[in-house]
């Protein structure tokens, strides 16, 4: 009963946020949508007291599953990315757009994508970008609605260049830090302290070294455990200064030991509980303090706790826990003493197996089998994303043989042992990779929306450079996939907003106002590539770069008081916007009529020169044309400078969209020739230019600009096939040998791979990824 009030709870609130979202995207900033929040309370006490609660029910994290880690500037960087909501961690997101970023070491974003999620999961190709001079990069992911968390809460992992040269001193270790468990040395106690240790392009390196003190007579070695990952344990005494020297005679100070506070030791290798230790120094044995555990805004026990004895141990069960990343920290009433992060494998786990299968060696065929099981022991047929690099040459701990050989016998499992020590000797440095999870405290209120489509802002100018205030534009937007006509009102400062939009691609945009000639109809429009801090300030334009792209807007609260946003019309084409007269496709047309510039007709009266058309009613208020040849054929496509208009569309329409003296020539299209357009033009098309290159005419360019939708990635099979072209060596630069982001297991719960490598290989790394609708989590990783 407890279970399914539970469930009717969350479902009653993923209905009550999707409410809020609904009417909170179309408004214009976070004053808005506190005016509905407040509107809104007395129904949703039930729900939440406040915004902060709101915050933390509907915290999104992502999990990203990348192909490889070093890449280059030609290959695309292929990805699957995962979104959980809320404290269940279901497998959804009321966020619709994910942006992707590559950010340098001085926090400068170099490139960014929008890819569209669905279903809670998006997928696609990042390409880097050519020429980059760093030799090491921060990927970034994350939802608008993810800025209200703060950076730390972004899923980040560092990629590197294939390109540098690793020989001579790139194993060098240059930074080293320092990452006592627990926050601090403590004098008179046993300390584990974490050493990280990176090159100068941030790579893990490699070090030799000792723990030694300025007066001398101690000395212990620290211990590697991962590439550019070491831990050292010993007893600072109070008055000693300790160094790591290492082999090549370097010194460097550890942090300074204090003489006062707790030591946090978390054992974690038991897989059904955790092991707290606890250790004093100079503190108030009968002081009262709290143990507590902590995921996701989900406070999991928090024990009081009277240290009259120390060491203190205590066991934590983690059957309760769902898959993630715990807090575990140590305070009192007035401050935190001690605290760590632990990645905890909880009761959503997935059980993942690669086993490999044999393969013909003479054609270079992999083939291997993945089984899934819940952790229940029934198979399952879920979807994952896998991938398989070439690991040839590269090696692995040294016991990772012996592990492997565990598992094919039954015995405890020590591979997930390690891996769980590993895991958390990673996560008190705070690499890059788990900060997605970080729990840092949650804002006092929401400031960012979620996310439904791309968006652009910016001013609206006649062709005079007027700031078009208070003013009606028509948006004519199209692309290979879609095509949008949009009248938006632009606001007292000027500013057209467009929302929601779903372009992939690059797509051409085109602002008109109304008027009685060309000149004052066209509309100039300048992105917002500033703050919105002084909207209402008219900045100067700005001549468009030639072949300029420009990016979607990044959301800033805003006033929209004047926005009015109508009804779309789509219309779904294959064709983008043509910026000359030329005729589309290089289509020879069937009929053609020319304007004459210097005595301009109507046109109708244009229409009357082309043969095989009628025209009715010329001179009244109803003209009228028929195509006889186009009768029981189908419905007439009306065509605008190579934008499709909405059917049906009259003559009047046309008449009343542009002027006759801007007609350049009508084009008439039967039979194939008409095909390009696909069933709407079963009966043909009429396309209508207008003029662009008379010297007296204001070039149409002036209203245009080119906008980049989502992101349109490329097919891993059509990036093998190019690849399959490409020489032996580069063929073994790219890495990725295979890559599925949608592999399916059947009612068995398996799935086989078989596939021909380009190149040879000794040894590949299989990694395997999945996040189930009801949040059910799985990872794999094999190499044989």
């Amino acid at each position: 009963m407890m279970k399914f009030k539970s469930s009717m709870f969350f479902l009653l609130f993923i209905i009550w946020m999707f409410s809020i979202n609904a009417g909170y995207t179309q408004q214009g900033g976070p004053k808005e949508f506190d005016r509905q929040q407040n509107s809104r309370q007395k129904s949703i006490e039930f729900f939440q007291e406040n915004e902060k609660d709101s915050l933390i029910n509907w915290q999104e994290r992502i999990m990203l599953h990348i192909d490889k880690t070093v890449v280059s500037g030609e290959a695309p960087l292929f990805f699957k990315a995962y979104l959980v909501t809320g404290p269940k961690r279901i497998r959804f997101s009321a966020s619709n757009v994910l942006i992707l970023e590559l950010v340098d070491d001085e926090g400068k974003i170099l490139t960014t994508q929008y890819h569209k999620i669905e279903s809670g999961t998006s997928q696609g190709a990042f390409i880097i970008p050519k020429g980059l001079k760093s030799e090491s990069f921060l990927l970034r992911a994350y939802t608008r609605w993810m800025q209200n968390y703060g950076k730390s809460n972004f899923f980040t992992k560092r990629l590197f260049l294939s390109e540098i040269d690793e020989k001579g001193d790139s194993s060098y270790a240059e930074n080293i830090s320092f990452h006592p468990e627990g926050g601090e040395l403590l004098n008179g106690l046993t300390n584990r302290m974490v050493i990280r240790a990176t090159t100068r392009n941030n790579r893990p390196a490699d070090l030799i070294g000792k723990i030694v003190n300025e007066k001398g007579g101690f000395s212990t070695p620290i211990s590697q455990y991962d590439k550019g990952l070491f831990s050292v344990l010993f007893k600072p005494e109070p008055g000693e200064i300790y160094k790591l020297k290492t082999s090549d005679g370097r010194s460097f100070a550890l942090p300074e030991s204090a003489n006062e506070g707790f030591s946090l030791g978390v054992n974690n290798l038991n897989p059904s509980k955790l092991t707290v230790h606890i250790e004093s120094v100079n503190t108030s044995e009968n002081h009262e303090f709290f143990l507590k555990g902590e995921m996701s805004g989900v406070v999991y026990f928090n024990e009081k706790l009277t240290l009259a004895e120390s060491p203190l141990k205590r066991d934590i069960l983690k059957k309760d826990m769902p898959t993630g990343i715990l807090r575990i920290s140590l305070l009192d009433n007035e401050k935190e003493w001690a605290s760590r992060f632990v990645r905890v494998v909880g009761k959503n786990k997935l059980d993942i197996k690669v086993v490999p299968l044999a393969g013909n060696r003479e054609l270079n065929e992999v083939a291997f089998k993945v089984s899934v099981k819940g952790s229940d022991g029934d198979p399952l047929s879920i979807e994952l994303s896998l991938g398989v690099r070439d690991f040839s040459g590269k090696s692995e701990p040294e016991d990772f043989d012996s592990w492997e050989e565990a598992k094919r016998l039954g015995q405890p499992n020590i591979y997930d042992r390690n891996e769980r020590f590993l895991n958390d000797l990673r996560l008190l440095t705070l690499n890059e990779g788990t900060s997605s999870f970080d729990l840092k405290r949650f804002p006092a209120n929401i400031k960012f929306p979620f996310q439904k489509g791309l968006e652009l802002y910016g001013h609206a100018y006649d062709l005079n450079n007027n700031l078009l205030k208070n003013t009606k534009i028509q948006v004519i937007a199209g692309s290979e996939d879609d095509f949008v006509v949009k009248e938006v009102n632009t606001d007292a400062n000027g500013i057209l907003r467009l929302i929601d939009l779903q372009f992939v691609g690059e797509t051409q945009f085109i602002f008109r106002t109304s008027g009685d000639d060309t000149k004052s109809r066209l509309v100039k429009f300048k992105p917002i590539e500033t703050s919105f801090a002084n909207t209402a300030e008219v900045v100067e334009e700005v001549k468009p770069k030639k072949k300029r792209v420009i990016e979607p807007s990044h959301w800033q609260p805003i006033d929209s008081t004047g926005l009015i946003e109508l009804d779309e019309v789509k219309v779904n084409d294959k064709r983008i916007p043509k910026k000359s007269t030329n005729s589309i496709y290089g289509v020879e047309p069937s009929r053609a009529v020319y304007q004459n510039p210097e005595k301009p007709k109507t046109i109708p009266q244009l229409f009357l020169n082309i043969p095989g058309v009628q025209v009715t009613g010329l001179g009244g208020l109803n003209p009228r044309i028929n195509l006889p040849k186009a009768a029981g054929r189908g419905p007439v496509l009306w065509v605008l400078d190579g934008q499709p208009l909405t059917q049906p569309t009259s003559l009047v329409e046309i008449m009343n969209t542009i002027s006759s003296a801007d007609v350049e020539r009508i084009e008439i299209l039967f039979g194939p020739l008409a095909a390009v357009y696909g069933t709407r033009a079963a009966g043909g098309a009429i396309l209508v230019y207008t003029r662009t290159g008379n010297t007296d005419y204001i070039a149409r360019k002036e209203a245009q600009l080119t906008f980049q939708g989502f992101h349109e990635s490329s097919d891993f099979d059509v990036y093998r096939e190019e690849l399959a072209k490409k020489s032996k060596r580069r063929k073994k630069e790219e890495l990725t040998l295979y890559w599925n982001p949608n592999l399916k297991t059947d009612e068995n719960g398996e799935a086989v791979v078989r596939f021909r490598s380009l190149i040879e290989v000794e040894k590949i790394e299989v990694k395997a990824s999945t996040i189930t609708e009801n949040g059910k989590i799985g990872r794999a990783r094999a190499v044989f």
